[in-house]
């Protein structure tokens, strides 16, 4: 969206129903709402004079669940030009590369946090038994002198 300057949203289902979306600008009801405005105009606009339709018009306002997946559904890839889906392929690419990064960064977040409890953990359990043996060595040495006392006090 950057090199492009262009804006760009989207909208992922997980196969689990989580959603997922991204906004190259403010907010996400943002693009959808001026992606709706700008889909009524160019339909108006196409009944009119047949012409092709533009994807950028300004306009703003917040956009309920309903009302993005109804935007989402309304979108027609069958009636994009070729350079506005060429446009739209490098903007799902580019977004979908800004999706991996974010993901493998917070993977690799949650295996460092993970590898740092390991660590704590095994050095508390070392501890632990370190103690428990020398709590073991202290009653076999106590053990063993009196052993020695009565060897003494025998002979």
């Amino acid at each position: 969206s950057v090199l492009c300057d262009v804006e760009v949203a989207v909208i992922v289902f997980s196969g689990n129903g989580r959603l997922y979306e991204f906004s190259s600008s403010k907010s996400l009801a943002e693009t959808l709402e001026r992606y709706r405005t700008v889909n009524i105009n160019q339909e108006a606009a196409a009944k009119e004079a047949h012409k092709p339709k533009k994807h950028h018009t300004e306009c703003s306002g917040p956009l309920k669940v309903a009302e993005l997946l109804k935007v989402i559904s309304d979108l027609k890839v069958e009636e994009l030009t070729t350079q506005e889906l060429i446009h739209l392929e490098r903007d799902l690419s580019a977004i979908l590369e800004q999706t991996r990064r974010r993901k493998t960064q917070l993977l690799m977040e949650t295996i460092t946090a993970h590898a740092e409890k390991v660590n704590k953990l095994t050095e508390e359990n070392h501890q632990l038994l370190e103690d428990q043996i020398g709590m073991m060595m202290g009653r076999q040495s106590h053990h063993q002198g009196k052993e020695l006392q009565l060897i003494e006090l025998l002979t």
